[in-house]
């Protein structure tokens, strides 16, 4: 636990936080992987319904040399730093389909998609089940993260009701350019049932955590300690010397949440004294069986400057109950991608009173 000694200046009602966790809303996901292209390795379409993008479609094409490109039908509303993935993003562009129908039903996923992408090739995929047979939901964070090369946010993407599909009672059609490709086929059977190394997610949990920035960093004025909401996010403040604290900070989506809480409580940054430094571990909990994961914090001020870390340890951990699943997700390819981000900040208090930051993900 720091030591109060930490303070100089007194506490004038102002909050800094320098973590945002920004929900990206996403009604549902399909992973289509494929073996015997020579560009391409996956198909991912995405559905959205929301007021901030949209409604329709983005397909992200997969390309063997890592980039990633971006179609998206007319009338959506999408960021470019969503597809920050991979080596990065190749074509990002608005694209008419002539097929584009994604549902997931009671029988399973019906997935109908004909466009010419960016490249002037026609690709088509069609995937139904016939509800015969059916793969136990798991939960998870989606290690998309593992392939980033220069992240401009951490992908806490939690994916619920994630299903893999059924090789017997599923039509499957995948053609790139005209020519049929062979979908991939998951390793082990799950449970008694065979599968392809197709999957497709329920109920996307997706957030960008700490967006890189550089400019002002507005403050929190909370009426003291306790639950406080600004914005989307709900803040439990401790007191300490005279001083509000960062105990934890949730939010909440329909019945999902997702909470970032502070061991010891994160310090007031502008009261602290020149010299000083602070720290501790965080930890970040998804609600339901998609687990956890943390690591260190560190807080320190040099003159006008306030530096704040975080390095992740520890990977990720799953909450799923079923042995199956948690014997997969132990394998490093899920966890152990966690480890190598790092992030960190430099604050500047101004004469002014106003404070700036500029902060980035490295790994």
């Amino acid at each position: 636990m720091h030591r109060a000694g930490i303070y100089s200046a007194g506490f004038d009602g102002r909050v800094y936080c320098p973590f945002q966790l920004a929900h990206y809303s996403m009604q549902r996901l399909m992973l289509v992987n494929f073996d015997d292209d020579p560009r391409y390795e996956c198909v991912e379409p995405q559905a959205f319904d929301d007021m901030e993008h949209g409604q329709g479609l983005a397909v992200l094409v997969y390309r063997r040399d890592g980039k990633v490109d971006a179609h998206f039908q007319p009338g959506l509303r999408l960021p470019r730093d969503a597809f920050a993935i991979g080596q990065g993003l190749g074509a990002f562009v608005e694209t008419a389909m002539d097929a584009a129908h994604f549902e997931i039903t009671p029988r399973g996923v019906d997935l109908d998609l004909r466009f010419t992408d960016v490249h002037g090739q026609l690709i088509e995929v069609r995937i139904a089940e016939d509800g015969s047979r059916s793969v136990a939901p798991m939960a998870l964070l989606a290690p998309v993260g593992n392939a980033i090369v220069n992240p401009k946010f951490f992908p806490l993407f939690f994916l619920y009701g994630v299903k893999f599909v059924p090789r017997a009672g599923t039509r499957v059609s995948i053609r790139i350019g005209g020519a049929a490709r062979r979908p991939a086929r998951f390793a082990i059977p799950l449970g008694a049932t065979s599968c392809y190394g197709l999957r497709y997610v329920a109920e996307p949990f997706l957030f960008w955590w700490n967006l890189a920035q550089d400019g002002p960093l507005a403050p929190l004025c909370p009426p003291g300690a306790g639950t406080f909401s600004a914005g989307d996010a709900l803040y439990e403040l401790a007191e300490r010397a005279g001083h509000l604290e960062i105990a934890s900070i949730r939010v909440a989506r329909a019945a999902r949440a997702l909470a970032m809480e502070f061991q010891p409580a994160f310090p007031d940054l502008a009261g602290l004294g020149d010299g000083a430094a602070a720290e501790g571990r965080f930890t970040i909990h998804a609600s339901g069986d998609a687990g956890r994961l943390g690591g260190a914090w560190r807080a320190a001020r040099r003159g006008a400057r306030i530096s704040v870390s975080l390095q992740l340890t520890g990977g990720w951990r799953s909450a799923e109950r079923s042995l199956l699943f948690r014997l997969l997700f132990w394998m490093p390819m899920f966890r152990r991608w966690v480890d190598s981000y790092r992030w960190s900040a430099v604050l500047e208090r101004h004469p002014d009173g106003r404070m700036s930051m500029r902060s980035a993900w490295g790994r």
